[in-house]
Protein backbone atom coordinates (compact mmCIF):
# COMPACT_ATOMS: atom_id res chain seq x y z
CA UNK A 1 0.00 0.00 0.00
CA UNK A 2 2.54 2.46 0.75
CA UNK A 3 4.62 1.74 -2.85
CA UNK A 4 1.37 2.68 -4.10
CA UNK A 5 0.91 5.80 -1.96
CA UNK A 6 4.38 6.76 -3.35
CA UNK A 7 3.73 5.89 -6.80
CA UNK A 8 0.66 8.42 -6.88
CA UNK A 9 2.63 10.49 -5.29
CA UNK A 10 5.59 10.88 -7.38
CA UNK A 11 3.34 10.80 -10.36
CA UNK A 12 1.50 13.90 -8.80
CA UNK A 13 4.17 16.05 -8.81
CA UNK A 14 5.15 15.04 -12.37
CA UNK A 15 1.68 15.87 -13.76
CA UNK A 16 1.86 19.28 -11.32
CA UNK A 17 5.05 20.34 -12.87
CA UNK A 18 4.09 19.67 -16.21
CA UNK A 19 1.16 21.90 -15.72
CA UNK A 20 3.17 24.40 -14.41
CA UNK A 21 5.50 24.03 -16.85
CA UNK A 22 3.21 25.25 -19.42
CA UNK A 23 1.24 28.01 -16.98
CA UNK A 24 5.18 29.35 -16.81
CA UNK A 25 5.64 29.07 -21.27
CA UNK A 26 2.16 31.63 -21.58
CA UNK A 27 3.09 33.91 -18.82
CA UNK A 28 6.55 34.14 -20.15
CA UNK A 29 5.76 34.54 -23.54
CA UNK A 30 3.36 37.60 -22.53
CA UNK A 31 6.55 39.07 -20.57
CA UNK A 32 8.77 38.41 -23.71
CA UNK A 33 6.33 40.03 -25.87
CA UNK A 34 5.63 42.90 -23.64
CA UNK A 35 9.61 43.55 -22.78
CA UNK A 36 10.25 43.54 -26.54
CA UNK A 37 7.44 45.92 -27.35
CA UNK A 38 8.64 48.60 -24.48
CA UNK A 39 12.21 47.75 -25.54
CA UNK A 40 11.75 49.18 -29.16
CA UNK A 41 9.58 52.08 -27.80
CA UNK A 42 12.50 53.03 -25.81
CA UNK A 43 14.73 53.16 -29.11
CA UNK A 44 12.48 54.81 -31.25
CA UNK A 45 12.66 57.25 -28.94
CA UNK A 46 15.95 57.66 -28.41
CA UNK A 47 16.10 57.26 -32.63
CA UNK A 48 17.98 60.50 -34.25
CA UNK A 49 17.45 61.72 -38.07
CA UNK A 50 20.31 63.01 -39.70
CA UNK A 51 20.82 64.75 -43.08
CA UNK A 52 23.64 63.53 -45.28
CA UNK A 53 25.50 65.29 -48.07
CA UNK A 54 23.26 63.33 -51.34
CA UNK A 55 20.44 65.32 -52.39
CA UNK A 56 17.11 64.10 -52.70
CA UNK A 57 16.18 64.32 -56.09
CA UNK A 58 12.52 64.00 -55.39
CA UNK A 59 12.23 66.85 -53.59
CA UNK A 60 14.73 68.52 -56.62
CA UNK A 61 11.71 70.14 -58.35
CA UNK A 62 10.65 71.81 -54.89
CA UNK A 63 13.92 74.30 -54.51
CA UNK A 64 12.13 77.09 -54.66
CA UNK A 65 9.18 76.13 -52.24
CA UNK A 66 12.27 74.37 -49.94
CA UNK A 67 15.40 74.57 -48.78
CA UNK A 68 15.37 70.46 -47.46
CA UNK A 69 16.44 69.14 -50.18
CA UNK A 70 19.06 66.27 -48.93
CA UNK A 71 18.25 63.02 -48.26
CA UNK A 72 18.11 62.06 -44.25
CA UNK A 73 19.04 59.33 -42.27
CA UNK A 74 16.97 57.44 -39.27
CA UNK A 75 19.64 56.35 -36.65
CA UNK A 76 18.49 53.76 -34.33
CA UNK A 77 20.79 53.17 -31.14
CA UNK A 78 21.49 49.63 -30.22
CA UNK A 79 19.34 47.75 -27.14
CA UNK A 80 21.06 48.01 -24.01
CA UNK A 81 22.67 45.24 -22.38
CA UNK A 82 20.08 43.87 -19.41
CA UNK A 83 21.46 41.59 -16.12
CA UNK A 84 19.21 41.33 -12.99
CA UNK A 85 20.15 39.83 -9.40
CA UNK A 86 17.09 38.56 -7.68
CA UNK A 87 17.13 37.96 -3.52
CA UNK A 88 14.46 35.73 -1.95
CA UNK A 89 13.64 35.52 1.81
CA UNK A 90 14.21 32.20 2.91
CA UNK A 91 12.74 32.74 6.71
CA UNK A 92 10.43 30.92 8.44
CA UNK A 93 7.98 33.08 7.64
CA UNK A 94 7.72 32.46 4.22
CA UNK A 95 6.77 29.34 4.41
CA UNK A 96 3.22 29.64 3.70
CA UNK A 97 3.84 31.13 0.36
CA UNK A 98 7.39 29.71 -0.32
CA UNK A 99 6.12 27.58 -2.93
CA UNK A 100 3.96 30.46 -5.03
CA UNK A 101 7.14 32.68 -4.34
CA UNK A 102 9.25 30.58 -5.94
CA UNK A 103 6.82 29.75 -9.23
CA UNK A 104 7.09 33.97 -9.48
CA UNK A 105 10.82 33.52 -9.41
CA UNK A 106 11.07 30.45 -12.03
CA UNK A 107 9.14 32.70 -14.72
CA UNK A 108 11.25 35.43 -14.34
CA UNK A 109 14.82 33.48 -14.34
CA UNK A 110 12.59 31.90 -17.12
CA UNK A 111 11.78 35.38 -19.02
CA UNK A 112 15.95 36.23 -18.47
CA UNK A 113 16.49 32.57 -20.36
CA UNK A 114 14.57 33.30 -23.44
CA UNK A 115 15.57 37.14 -23.77
CA UNK A 116 19.14 35.91 -23.19
CA UNK A 117 19.33 38.72 -19.72
CA UNK A 118 22.47 37.53 -17.56
CA UNK A 119 21.27 36.47 -13.86
CA UNK A 120 21.39 35.07 -10.74
CA UNK A 121 18.77 34.35 -7.91
CA UNK A 122 19.85 34.01 -4.34
CA UNK A 123 18.08 33.26 -1.39
CA UNK A 124 19.39 34.55 1.74
CA UNK A 125 19.06 32.69 5.43
CA UNK A 126 20.77 32.47 8.99
CA UNK A 127 20.49 28.45 8.95
CA UNK A 128 22.44 27.17 6.90
CA UNK A 129 25.67 25.91 8.91
CA UNK A 130 22.78 24.74 12.26
CA UNK A 131 23.11 20.87 11.32
CA UNK A 132 27.05 20.98 11.14
CA UNK A 133 26.97 20.09 14.50
CA UNK A 134 24.69 16.73 13.62
CA UNK A 135 26.86 16.30 11.21
CA UNK A 136 30.41 16.27 12.73
CA UNK A 137 32.53 14.64 14.76
CA UNK A 138 32.98 16.50 18.46
CA UNK A 139 36.57 17.55 17.86
CA UNK A 140 36.04 18.62 14.50
CA UNK A 141 33.13 20.33 14.85
CA UNK A 142 34.99 22.06 18.33
CA UNK A 143 37.77 23.32 15.88
CA UNK A 144 35.09 25.29 13.01
CA UNK A 145 33.29 26.59 15.92
CA UNK A 146 36.60 27.62 17.80
CA UNK A 147 37.92 29.57 13.75
CA UNK A 148 34.65 31.45 13.29
CA UNK A 149 34.67 32.58 16.73
CA UNK A 150 38.05 34.06 16.32
CA UNK A 151 37.46 35.39 13.50
CA UNK A 152 34.36 36.64 14.99
CA UNK A 153 36.12 38.03 17.80
CA UNK A 154 38.76 39.65 15.70
CA UNK A 155 36.05 41.65 13.76
CA UNK A 156 35.17 43.06 16.90
CA UNK A 157 38.56 43.89 18.35
CA UNK A 158 39.64 46.37 15.36
CA UNK A 159 39.82 49.86 16.01
CA UNK A 160 36.58 51.91 14.83
CA UNK A 161 33.35 51.00 15.01
CA UNK A 162 32.93 49.01 11.76
CA UNK A 163 29.50 47.70 10.77
CA UNK A 164 29.22 43.84 11.59
CA UNK A 165 27.07 42.47 8.17
CA UNK A 166 28.37 39.13 8.46
CA UNK A 167 27.00 37.53 11.38
CA UNK A 168 25.21 34.60 10.85
CA UNK A 169 24.26 34.99 7.19
CA UNK A 170 24.01 33.19 4.40
CA UNK A 171 23.52 32.96 0.40
CA UNK A 172 22.30 30.13 -1.51
CA UNK A 173 22.24 30.83 -5.05
CA UNK A 174 19.11 28.60 -6.90
CA UNK A 175 19.14 29.58 -10.32
CA UNK A 176 21.70 31.21 -12.78
CA UNK A 177 22.12 32.20 -16.41
CA UNK A 178 25.42 29.81 -16.63
CA UNK A 179 22.59 26.71 -16.03
CA UNK A 180 22.06 24.41 -18.37
CA UNK A 181 18.21 24.18 -19.26
CA UNK A 182 18.10 20.56 -17.88
CA UNK A 183 20.01 22.01 -14.58
CA UNK A 184 17.63 24.99 -14.84
CA UNK A 185 14.70 21.84 -14.59
CA UNK A 186 16.19 19.90 -12.09
CA UNK A 187 16.71 22.64 -9.83
CA UNK A 188 13.13 23.92 -10.77
CA UNK A 189 11.45 20.15 -9.89
CA UNK A 190 13.66 20.34 -6.42
CA UNK A 191 12.39 23.56 -4.96
CA UNK A 192 8.81 23.43 -5.82
CA UNK A 193 8.82 20.05 -3.79
CA UNK A 194 7.08 21.48 -0.56
CA UNK A 195 9.96 18.88 0.78
CA UNK A 196 13.01 20.66 -0.20
CA UNK A 197 13.69 22.82 3.28
CA UNK A 198 13.73 19.27 5.36
CA UNK A 199 16.92 19.30 3.94
CA UNK A 200 19.68 19.48 5.74
CA UNK A 201 21.35 22.84 5.96
CA UNK A 202 17.95 24.16 3.61
CA UNK A 203 15.49 24.93 6.31
CA UNK A 204 14.03 28.70 6.51
CA UNK A 205 15.37 30.49 9.61
CA UNK A 206 15.78 34.49 10.11
CA UNK A 207 15.62 37.15 7.27
CA UNK A 208 19.00 38.50 6.93
CA UNK A 209 17.75 40.93 4.38
CA UNK A 210 20.32 43.83 5.09
CA UNK A 211 23.28 41.83 4.96
CA UNK A 212 22.02 40.16 1.88
CA UNK A 213 22.03 43.71 0.13
CA UNK A 214 25.18 44.39 1.56
CA UNK A 215 26.84 41.30 -0.63
CA UNK A 216 24.56 42.92 -3.27
CA UNK A 217 26.64 46.33 -2.89
CA UNK A 218 30.16 44.73 -2.70
CA UNK A 219 29.57 42.19 -5.99
CA UNK A 220 26.86 43.69 -8.18
CA UNK A 221 30.40 45.24 -9.78
CA UNK A 222 31.87 41.84 -10.79
CA UNK A 223 28.55 40.95 -12.23
CA UNK A 224 28.35 43.42 -14.35
CA UNK A 225 31.54 43.64 -15.77
CA UNK A 226 31.57 39.98 -16.33
CA UNK A 227 28.61 40.03 -18.68
CA UNK A 228 29.34 43.67 -19.78
CA UNK A 229 25.65 45.15 -18.56
CA UNK A 230 24.68 48.56 -19.34
CA UNK A 231 21.07 48.15 -17.64
CA UNK A 232 20.82 46.05 -14.50
CA UNK A 233 17.63 45.20 -12.41
CA UNK A 234 18.19 44.25 -8.20
CA UNK A 235 14.43 42.24 -7.30
CA UNK A 236 13.84 41.74 -3.55
CA UNK A 237 11.50 39.13 -2.83
CA UNK A 238 10.34 39.45 1.02
CA UNK A 239 7.46 39.63 3.57
CA UNK A 240 9.06 41.32 6.14
CA UNK A 241 12.07 43.54 6.99
CA UNK A 242 15.16 42.60 8.11
CA UNK A 243 17.37 42.47 11.57
CA UNK A 244 19.59 45.43 12.15
CA UNK A 245 23.46 45.83 11.49
CA UNK A 246 25.55 45.30 14.55
CA UNK A 247 29.29 47.06 15.02
CA UNK A 248 32.15 46.10 16.39
CA UNK A 249 30.60 47.76 19.50
CA UNK A 250 27.48 45.72 19.91
CA UNK A 251 24.20 47.33 18.98
CA UNK A 252 25.27 50.66 21.03
CA UNK A 253 27.47 51.42 18.44
CA UNK A 254 24.52 53.25 16.94
CA UNK A 255 23.27 55.23 19.79
CA UNK A 256 21.91 58.50 19.00
CA UNK A 257 23.58 59.93 22.23
CA UNK A 258 26.18 58.67 24.97
CA UNK A 259 27.59 60.11 28.45
CA UNK A 260 30.77 61.92 28.61
CA UNK A 261 32.27 64.12 31.11
CA UNK A 262 32.47 67.70 30.61
CA UNK A 263 34.23 69.83 32.78
CA UNK A 264 33.74 67.58 35.97
CA UNK A 265 30.56 66.85 34.85
CA UNK A 266 28.09 63.98 33.13
CA UNK A 267 26.61 65.12 29.67
CA UNK A 268 24.58 63.62 27.40
CA UNK A 269 25.88 64.04 24.08
CA UNK A 270 24.07 63.45 20.96
CA UNK A 271 25.70 61.63 18.07
CA UNK A 272 25.22 60.89 14.18
CA UNK A 273 26.48 57.94 12.13
CA UNK A 274 27.83 57.96 8.55
CA UNK A 275 28.76 55.80 6.29
CA UNK A 276 30.91 56.89 2.99
CA UNK A 277 31.20 55.08 -0.20
CA UNK A 278 34.53 55.36 -1.95
CA UNK A 279 33.71 55.15 -5.81
CA UNK A 280 30.64 57.53 -5.49
CA UNK A 281 32.35 59.74 -2.46
CA UNK A 282 28.12 60.23 -1.34
CA UNK A 283 28.43 60.32 2.43
CA UNK A 284 24.86 58.90 4.24
CA UNK A 285 23.90 59.08 7.54
CA UNK A 286 22.97 55.70 9.29
CA UNK A 287 20.62 54.85 12.09
CA UNK A 288 19.78 51.76 14.21
CA UNK A 289 16.47 51.35 12.52
CA UNK A 290 16.85 48.58 10.28
CA UNK A 291 14.18 49.73 7.58
CA UNK A 292 16.41 53.30 7.68
CA UNK A 293 19.63 50.98 7.46
CA UNK A 294 17.64 49.18 4.51
CA UNK A 295 17.06 52.48 2.61
CA UNK A 296 20.85 53.25 2.91
CA UNK A 297 22.66 50.46 1.24
CA UNK A 298 19.70 50.78 -1.64
CA UNK A 299 20.23 54.31 -2.34
CA UNK A 300 24.33 53.24 -1.80
CA UNK A 301 23.54 50.50 -4.37
CA UNK A 302 21.51 52.79 -7.11
CA UNK A 303 24.53 55.40 -6.66
CA UNK A 304 26.94 53.48 -7.04
CA UNK A 305 25.60 51.16 -10.16
CA UNK A 306 22.72 53.19 -11.01
CA UNK A 307 20.37 50.03 -11.03
CA UNK A 308 16.52 49.95 -11.14
CA UNK A 309 15.70 48.28 -7.70
CA UNK A 310 11.84 46.33 -7.61
CA UNK A 311 10.67 44.62 -4.57
CA UNK A 312 8.01 42.35 -3.92
CA UNK A 313 6.48 42.62 -0.52
CA UNK A 314 4.29 39.82 0.58
CA UNK A 315 1.86 39.74 3.50
CA UNK A 316 -1.47 39.03 4.45
CA UNK A 317 -4.60 40.94 3.99
CA UNK A 318 -5.55 41.88 7.69
CA UNK A 319 -5.12 45.60 8.82
CA UNK A 320 -2.00 44.44 11.80
CA UNK A 321 -0.20 42.82 9.07
CA UNK A 322 -1.11 45.82 6.57
CA UNK A 323 0.77 48.19 9.67
CA UNK A 324 3.75 45.65 9.78
CA UNK A 325 4.14 47.12 5.87
CA UNK A 326 4.16 50.69 6.27
CA UNK A 327 6.31 50.38 9.32
CA UNK A 328 8.62 48.06 7.76
CA UNK A 329 9.03 50.21 5.07
CA UNK A 330 7.70 54.13 5.32
CA UNK A 331 8.24 53.83 9.12
CA UNK A 332 8.18 58.07 8.83
CA UNK A 333 4.80 57.97 6.68
CA UNK A 334 3.14 61.17 7.68
CA UNK A 335 -0.39 61.05 6.75
CA UNK A 336 -3.11 58.73 7.96
CA UNK A 337 -2.51 55.21 7.75
CA UNK A 338 -5.73 53.84 8.03
CA UNK A 339 -6.32 55.75 5.06
CA UNK A 340 -3.72 54.36 3.42
CA UNK A 341 -4.27 50.77 4.32
CA UNK A 342 -7.55 51.34 3.29
CA UNK A 343 -6.47 52.37 -0.16
CA UNK A 344 -4.06 49.21 -0.47
CA UNK A 345 -6.74 46.91 0.07
CA UNK A 346 -9.12 48.93 -2.42
CA UNK A 347 -5.77 48.13 -4.67
CA UNK A 348 -5.83 44.67 -4.29
CA UNK A 349 -9.60 43.98 -4.92
CA UNK A 350 -9.30 45.98 -8.52
CA UNK A 351 -5.42 44.58 -9.22
CA UNK A 352 -4.41 41.81 -6.93
CA UNK A 353 -1.38 44.38 -5.60
CA UNK A 354 -0.68 48.08 -4.17
CA UNK A 355 2.31 49.96 -4.98
CA UNK A 356 5.12 52.05 -2.62
CA UNK A 357 7.07 54.45 -3.91
CA UNK A 358 9.75 56.23 -1.37
CA UNK A 359 11.53 53.01 -0.18
CA UNK A 360 14.79 53.06 -1.17
CA UNK A 361 13.34 51.47 -4.63
CA UNK A 362 12.27 52.47 -7.88
CA UNK A 363 8.76 50.68 -6.75
CA UNK A 364 7.90 48.43 -4.20
CA UNK A 365 4.68 45.74 -5.00
CA UNK A 366 2.08 44.51 -1.74
CA UNK A 367 1.26 41.92 -2.58
CA UNK A 368 -1.22 40.13 -0.80
CA UNK A 369 -0.82 35.77 -0.38
CA UNK A 370 -3.53 34.83 -2.11
CA UNK A 371 -2.87 36.76 -4.93
CA UNK A 372 1.26 35.27 -5.45
CA UNK A 373 -0.58 33.10 -7.87
CA UNK A 374 -0.13 34.31 -12.02
CA UNK A 375 -2.95 32.95 -13.73
CA UNK A 376 -4.14 32.65 -17.14
CA UNK A 377 -7.53 31.92 -16.26
CA UNK A 378 -9.81 28.98 -18.19
CA UNK A 379 -12.76 29.94 -20.17
CA UNK A 380 -15.51 27.03 -19.76
CA UNK A 381 -18.28 26.93 -22.20
CA UNK A 382 -20.91 24.70 -21.33
CA UNK A 383 -22.97 22.97 -24.67
CA UNK A 384 -25.98 24.31 -23.33
CA UNK A 385 -24.98 27.42 -21.96
CA UNK A 386 -27.13 30.43 -23.21
CA UNK A 387 -25.89 33.88 -24.52
CA UNK A 388 -26.40 35.12 -20.80
CA UNK A 389 -24.09 32.71 -19.55
CA UNK A 390 -21.46 32.73 -21.87
CA UNK A 391 -21.13 36.29 -21.68
CA UNK A 392 -20.54 36.04 -17.81
CA UNK A 393 -18.24 33.65 -17.76
CA UNK A 394 -16.18 35.66 -20.65
CA UNK A 395 -16.32 38.91 -18.37
CA UNK A 396 -14.94 36.41 -15.72
CA UNK A 397 -12.53 34.89 -18.04
CA UNK A 398 -11.21 38.61 -19.03
CA UNK A 399 -10.94 39.71 -15.38
CA UNK A 400 -8.63 37.19 -14.12
CA UNK A 401 -6.00 37.72 -17.38
CA UNK A 402 -6.17 41.82 -16.76
CA UNK A 403 -5.31 41.32 -12.97
CA UNK A 404 -3.02 38.43 -13.24
CA UNK A 405 -1.30 40.79 -16.13
CA UNK A 406 -1.30 44.36 -14.60
CA UNK A 407 1.56 43.69 -12.07
CA UNK A 408 3.62 41.94 -15.19
CA UNK A 409 2.97 45.27 -17.74
CA UNK A 410 4.37 47.57 -14.37
CA UNK A 411 7.40 45.02 -13.96
CA UNK A 412 8.18 44.89 -17.44
CA UNK A 413 7.95 48.88 -17.81
CA UNK A 414 11.00 48.89 -14.90
CA UNK A 415 12.70 46.58 -16.71
CA UNK A 416 13.05 47.48 -20.22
Amino acid sequence: MEQDELKQFREKQIKDFDNFKVETARTVNYLVKEFEMKKSAQMYKRAQVSKIGSLDMRKVYAYKLKDDLFKRVTTMPQGKNHGMIMLVDWSGSMNDVLQDTLKQVINLAQFCNRVQIPYRVFAFTTCYEDNKRNHMNVEDYQSWYAKKHAFQKAKYEREGNWIDAYNNFHLLELFSSKMTMSEFNSMSKRVLDYRFTWNDNYNTGGTPLNEAMVWVYNNLGDFVKTHNIEKTTFITLTDGEGGSFNTNRGSRGFDAERSEVVDGQYKRVKMKHFIKDEVTQKTYELQRNSTQQADVVLRMIKDRYNVSVVGFHICRNHKRDLMSVVNANIPSYQGDIYALIEQWRKDFRTNNFASIKNTGRDELFVIPQNATKIEEGELNVDADANAKSIAKNFSKYLNVKKTSRVLLNRFVTLVA
